[in-house]
């Protein structure tokens, strides 16, 4: 099975955001996932740059989805939120080693904007 069509059959199937759709309409009250590719064999881990505005977003959880059973292969970092109120509110992720005190000057981001409606 392909990536492509893999991720064809996760997007049909979920309210997923994936990294290439960093804008998202949602409706109040609805549960989504915001999945960005990963590997966590690096140590790397994708992170909220900053807490989600509880205000509009709900962050229910976040765990790491192998693409396949390979030690170490790649996969998606994956964080649920519930919509709370309508307005805007953007995400703002990096992807760090949880361990380092000082993030590197190439410290990867990654930005989501979601309106609730």
């Amino acid at each position: 099975m392909t990536i492509g069509l893999l991720l064809h059959m996760v997007l049909s199937c979920t309210n997923l955001v994936s990294q290439e759709d960093a804008v998202r309409r949602v409706r109040q009250g609805e549960v989504f996932v915001i999945a960005i590719p990963s590997s966590i064999g690096t140590g790397y881990t994708w992170q909220l740059a900053s807490p989600a505005d509880r205000a509009y977003l709900m962050f229910m959880s976040k765990h790491y989805k192998a693409a396949n059973d390979l030690d170490g292969g790649s996969g998606t970092d994956q964080f649920t939120f519930r919509a709370v109120k309508k307005g805007q509110v953007k995400l703002r992720f990096q992807y760090v080693r949880p361990w380092e005190k000082t993030l590197p000057k190439d410290t990867r981001y990654q930005t989501f904007s979601i309106t609730i409606f």
